[in-house]
């Protein structure tokens, strides 16, 4: 079986603004929390944040 290609970094950006422009910055950071997820992006863009 092969494995899928990885996304090129342009598709990655497309994909993390959907939710970007979908929710807030507080939503963001509550769905890192939730999940036990670090912000350590150091960008305060929401879809930057989402884009790692």
């Amino acid at each position: 079986m092969s494995a899928h290609p990885p996304f090129d970094p342009g598709t990655v950006e497309a994909i993390a603004k959907v939710p970007g422009e979908a929710g807030s910055g507080t939503d963001i950071s509550r769905y890192f929390q939730t999940n036990s997820l670090l912000d350590e992006s150091g960008e305060s863009t929401k879809w930057r944040r989402l884009n790692i």
